[in-house]
């Protein structure tokens, strides 16, 4: 019998639990995941709160007791973060063995195994706007999802005082999302590994966001559904698309040359030819380092946001998924004709 199908089997055995249902632990990120899972939202507060003011001689047990795991997942580092087959055997036995009213136990070893594996690198060499997938193959068993946390120039103290009770203010490198919390949402989250927004100051650092104003003189291309399930209407584009797209392009062009980091339209609506021509002008300074959040465009009843960033490469788009209500002249409620997922973009720079 060969290698491969000794570790394939072995995988088969570990991949099988108590009751029928699989442990899929692979790598580092998968355990890290499984241990966040054995803790509920309740006992995960309760644990940070018990770690406040906890003694050193405490932790100093803990340490002592896994140091076997810690030194599984620093040897993990040099394979790609994946365990051999004997380390797989342990980690299994571990963790049917860990004692489940220890929480403080389960809290501190999430936080010793997450401090000891690297910040993730997978943006080196890759494109400006880097995708990044859970970092966890078991996030449907766990429903624990990780991504990579990246942090910023400016202290984080007081915004994150009244978020201290939870696990990821212990984490170093990464961060998990309980999926229980943003259900019935996906995230689909998009890394920028640049800190081009931000300018250098005297005191520190300078984030500039220029607003424009709203579109209230836009008039909308509608069409009233009226069907036995109820009253609907599609929105197909502007009737003033020109006078909409010189008012845009005329702003644009005032706040662009001031390079903000940040230009956002708000509730306005463009078109496709806008987008091309914002891109076109961004193309000619691709020096410059702006993120620019575009007008939304209605066709086939799907409202689209479209972010580019430097040079006009698209960053990422969002179709709209919050359907607006009309009401006219007679009271009647029309609510806007939507296609939408649930998928939810998070740019993070």
């Amino acid at each position: 019998m060969n290698n491969i199908l000794i570790f394939s089997l072995l995988h088969a055995i570990l991949d099988i639990q108590e009751g029928g249902i699989p442990l899929i632990i692979e790598t580092v990120y998968d355990l890290l995941a499984k241990l966040c899972a054995l803790m509920d939202k309740n006992m995960e507060r309760k644990c940070a709160i018990q770690r406040t003011g906890m003694d050193e001689h405490h932790f100093k047990e803990i340490n002592e007791k896994y140091e076997p795991l810690i030194k599984m997942v620093l040897n993990s580092i040099a394979h790609e973060y994946i365990f051999n087959s004997d380390e797989l055997i342990y980690i299994r036995e571990l963790i049917q063995n860990l004692p489940k009213d220890a929480c403080d136990e389960i809290f501190h070893l999430a936080v010793a195994v997450e401090q000891v594996i690297p910040p993730y690198d997978g943006w080196l060499g890759e494109t400006m706007f880097h995708s990044v997938s859970p970092m966890n193959q078991n996030y449907a068993e766990t429903g624990i999802e990780i991504y990579p946390r990246t942090t910023p120039q400016w202290r984080l103290d007081k915004s994150e005082r009244s978020r201290r009770r939870i696990l990821n203010s212990y984490l170093k490198n990464y961060l998990i999302v309980r999926k229980s919390d943003i259900s019935p949402f996906q995230f689909k989250v998009t890394y920028w590994n640049d800190k081009g927004l931000l300018r250098e100051t005297k005191s520190g650092w300078e984030l500039s966001i220029a607003l424009s104003p709203a579109m209230n003189f836009a008039k909308l291309e509608t069409r009233n559904e009226d069907t036995r399930k109820g009253h609907a209407v599609t929105v197909q584009g502007l009737k003033n698309e020109e006078t909409v797209t010189k008012r845009i392009l005329d702003i644009f062009d005032h706040l662009f040359l001031k390079r903000y980091s940040m230009i956002i339209f708000t509730e306005c609506l463009g078109t496709e030819k806008m987008v091309d021509e914002i891109r076109k002008r961004m193309r000619i300074h691709p020096d410059y380092c702006t993120i620019v959040v575009l007008p939304t465009i209605c066709r086939d009843n799907i409202n689209r946001l479209i972010v580019l960033g430097p040079g006009g490469v698209t960053c990422l788009h969002h179709d709209k998924a919050a359907p607006f209500i009309l009401s006219d002249e007679n009271g009647i409620e029309r609510r806007e004709c939507l296609r939408y997922d649930n998928y939810i973009p998070i740019l993070i720079t």
